[in-house]
């Protein structure tokens, strides 16, 4: 216990703990929600009836649908607060569509209420019947609407977006520097040079013949082709001993290019 309950006042979390712990708080949380739940019944059964009419007869039940997304996002905007949407743009969007939402769901109760069924009570209304054949329809996409605003306005989607724009700026960079590297004199004698003996080394394996790069300073011995040997002379003669052959094509006879 500290020094305030010593002289017989409260501290503040003591307030706040013995509150939050109140019997009668949670009683009337429990009868809160209980009227709400109702409350989103009796008006999503409306909603159902205003949307059903759409449909002929044997396709009613999907009138459900735009009850249930108009009455859910009613709610979740309601609930939402408490658990999802975070403090400043997304919680101010929040916050305005949720009093959009119950200004449609009011609209939508007196369009209903008014058009029972056998009766045409609101047909001397202008703003029933310009509600009823203008918003009630374009209240679905509108809701949907509601939804990406918040979902865009949702830090964590900002946090991702600034990930990727940082990695793409990376990959840029790096394609940059090697574009930069490749675009050298240098680089390109390199790439140049080592495409030369690629090409003289694979034409000496598909011809059995041994054209080798002028710029070698060792000559390799290369493979001879699937089902031929070497010829004598070339078998015989030493690694160390074999003469460096040019790197023009060789002749049409078959044999190697003479040394220099």
């Amino acid at each position: 216990m500290n020094d305030d309950s010593k002289t017989g006042v409260r501290s503040i979390a003591e307030m706040m703990a013995a509150d939050d712990s109140s019997a009668s708080r949670k009683l009337v949380q429990i009868v809160a929600a209980a009227l709400i739940g109702i409350g989103l019944i009796f008006t999503g059964y409306l909603n159902f009836l205003l949307y059903s009419r759409a449909f002929a007869d044997g396709m009613k039940v999907l009138g459900i649908i735009p009850a249930l997304l108009i009455e859910g996002s009613l709610a979740t905007f309601l609930l939402g607060s408490f658990v999802w949407f975070a403090h400043g743009v997304q919680g101010q969007l929040s916050k305005i569509f949720g009093w959009v939402m119950f200004a449609i769901v009011a609209a939508n109760c007196l369009v209903e209420f008014n058009t029972p069924t056998g009766k045409n009570a609101g047909a001397n209304n202008a703003f029933i019947e310009l509600y009823a054949y203008w918003g009630v329809p374009v209240v679905i996409p509108l809701v949907i609407a509601f939804w990406k605003a918040v979902i865009d306005a949702d830090p964590s989607i900002a946090i991702m977006r600034a990930k990727r724009k940082l990695a793409q700026t990376i990959e840029m960079g790096k394609h940059d520097a090697i574009r930069i590297s490749l675009g050298s004199e240098a680089s390109r004698q390199a790439l140049a040079a080592y495409g030369d003996r690629n090409a003289n080394a694979l034409n000496a394996q598909l011809t059995g013949q041994y054209v080798i790069d002028a710029t070698a300073k060792q000559v390799a011995r290369p493979t001879a082709p699937a089902g031929k040997a070497p010829t004598a002379a070339f078998a015989a003669a030493p690694a160390d001993d074999m003469p460096v052959f040019s790197s023009a094509p060789a002749p049409k006879g078959g044999k190697g290019a003479g040394p220099k």
